[in-house]
């Protein structure tokens, strides 16, 4: 299925229980070996995503014992009917056990398994996503080589309103978009960061996740069923 959606960072303080999450994976005959999210994000803010990006690049690190044995990756969830992400970590072959810890088992809902994926379902680790298809448009990225790309209205990476053309962010969706986006925005950690998945069209030819600062929110009603959603990038 071709991803789409939003993923806000989210500090995960208070409710949001990744800041003590750590999961142990068993691929026999190696020993368990444990991720923990401490080690691995320092300031206890990520987004759902970076969460799978970072289990999936520490479980296949040339340091694990089952490298070059097993292969692990993860996918997006787009089933929801509330029109937030869910994420499921899955390996090529079956796995004699994840064993997460309370907190990595309050976001998954499953104590333990052996099996070749494990779904972390709940609105808990859905926070601060919504699941529809965005459309980022201007996203015109500094290049240091060519003098025509790195002119003036590029993107300068992690300089806030540094570029005079801002990248334009919005999407038509469903009312239950509409309210996954307002529950993202309040649960989004300060200052609001965001990978939003971008598709191809005109003059933007490259599909992929874009990082960006996150300013204000609009939905507005469209029709009886539709509204369109919008976001105001900062950087």
């Amino acid at each position: 299925m071709t991803p789409r959606g939003l993923a806000f960072e989210v500090r995960t303080a208070g409710g949001f229980a990744w800041v003590d999450a750590e999961i142990a994976i068993t691929v026999s005959p190696d020993p368990a070996e444990t991720w923990k999210f401490v080690e691995r994000f320092t300031d206890n803010r990520a987004s759902l995503r970076d969460v799978a990006e970072d289990f999936v690049a520490w479980a296949n690190d040339a340091s694990r014992a089952w490298f070059g044995t097993h292969v692990f990756d993860y996918a997006l969830d787009h089933t929801r009917a509330d029109r937030r992400l869910s994420v499921t970590l899955s390996a090529d072959a079956s796995v004699a056990a994840w064993t997460p810890n309370a907190a990595f088992a309050f976001l998954s809902g499953v104590a333990s398994s052996a099996a070749a994926s494990l779904s972390l379902p709940s609105s808990t680790a859905a926070a601060g996503t919504v699941d529809t298809e965005f459309a980022v448009v201007n996203y015109w990225k500094r290049d240091v080589v060519s003098p025509i790309v790195s002119a003036d209205g590029a993107m300068r990476a992690g300089a806030a309103s540094a570029a005079s053309r801002r990248p334009g962010v919005s999407a038509t969706s469903s009312a239950q978009a509409a309210h996954a986006l307002q529950l993202a925005t309040r649960e989004a950690s300060a200052p609001r960061r965001a990978w939003i998945y971008q598709h191809a069209s005109p003059g933007e030819p490259s599909e992929g996740w874009r990082f960006v600062a996150v300013g204000n929110t609009t939905t507005q009603v469209l029709d009886s069923v539709l509204f369109t959603l919008g976001l105001e990038v900062l950087a």
